[in-house]
């Protein structure tokens, strides 16, 4: 599993993006979603839509803000997460 930070440098988040992330930085031109399929032939979900129940979902926003990068370490890995808050079309928003 790659996480958001090996995927995407700090300072270079797209403006939109679907939740179901690239593996790599140059597949960022387009929204990535499972199995590689580009967001605009998935079905969306709205944000204010999606509940703990759902397992399968799409959903496509903007990043109105991102949170400072930390580094972790465990027995079995170390990387980079940060935090983001996505907004989508509608103005729901996850927080």
């Amino acid at each position: 599993t790659t996480s958001i930070a090996d995927s995407i440098a700090p300072n270079d988040v797209p403006p939109q993006l679907a939740v179901h992330l690239p593996t790599t930085h140059t597949d960022t031109l387009a929204p990535a979603t499972r199995e590689g399929h580009p967001a605009h032939c998935m079905q969306l979900t709205p944000i204010k839509s999606l509940n703990p129940y759902q397992s399968v979902w799409t959903i496509e926003g903007r990043v109105i803000q991102k949170g400072n990068l930390n580094n972790y370490n465990t027995e079995k890995r170390t990387g980079q997460v940060f935090s983001f808050d996505i907004i989508d079309k509608s103005n729901s928003d996850i927080v």
